[in-house]
């Protein structure tokens, strides 16, 4: 009997051990590794931060650098007579000096030139005046005499300056001039290029761009350029 309640007793021991052990496997298997918590909130911490100084300073730099972009392609194509104060009896000092551009009649470069109150052009290398720009006095060219059309027949005056397409031209006509539209000029820097431009008549249609050396003119003598009316050919 002793043996038996022995042998019970092990066997009682053995079951509840047995119990135990399974009860402790089922309470590992249903619980979560810290670890794999907190990585798990890490995660959804990155996900939702705010951000940073540095983040900040990214973000102005591009857009600091975008504005600068820009500014460069402003200044690649920026009318310079936007601030020229107009002399009525003066080019401005802009327009003064050589030009040099492709005519395309004639298929060669051509030099013209502005000097305080002169224009003109060279032929066969020598310098020849055109006309000459006077501070504008109100008459009337039909009721003058001869002898005054004679005499102010190469005068010119500034008619006004005017803004097209976002760019100002200087109007010039002639002192006798009873209609039509006159020429028209405007001086750019497209491209770090200083750049003459020359229309003519209401829709201030490019005649040509003149530029300030025989090489330049050379290459860009098809050029087009945005801000400018062009006739269709």
């Amino acid at each position: 009997m002793k043996f038996k309640r022995t042998l019970a007793s092990s066997l009682i021991g053995i079951v509840a051990c047995l119990l135990v052990g399974c009860a402790n496997d089922q309470k590992k298997t249903n619980s979560t590794p810290t670890h794999h918590l907190n990585k798990s909130r890490v995660v959804s911490s990155s996900s939702m931060r705010t951000p940073s100084k540095h983040d900040k300073a990214r973000k102005s730099a591009a857009a600091s650098n975008s504005k600068d972009t820009k500014k460069d392609r402003v200044a690649e194509n920026m009318d310079e007579f936007t601030n020229v104060q107009i002399t009525q009896a003066t080019y401005p000092s802009l327009m003064q000096g050589n030009w040099y551009y492709y005519d395309q009649y004639s298929k060669k470069i051509q030099v013209i030139f502005f000097d305080n109150n002169i224009d003109g052009s060279y032929e066969h290398g020598r310098r020849k005046v055109g006309d000459f720009l006077h501070k504008y006095i109100k008459h009337d060219p039909e009721k003058e005499s001869k002898a005054y059309q004679k005499r102010t027949s190469n005068w010119d005056f500034i008619s006004a300056k005017v803004r097209i397409k976002g760019r100002y031209y200087l109007n010039i006509m002639g002192w006798n001039q009873g209609a039509g539209d006159g020429i028209s000029y405007n001086v750019s820097r497209i491209n770090g290029n200083q750049v003459l431009t020359t229309a003519e008549g209401a829709g201030f249609w490019v005649v040509y761009h003149a530029y300030r050396t025989p090489e330049l003119a050379q290459q860009y003598k098809q050029k087009r350029y945005s801000g400018f009316v062009y006739q269709r050919n």
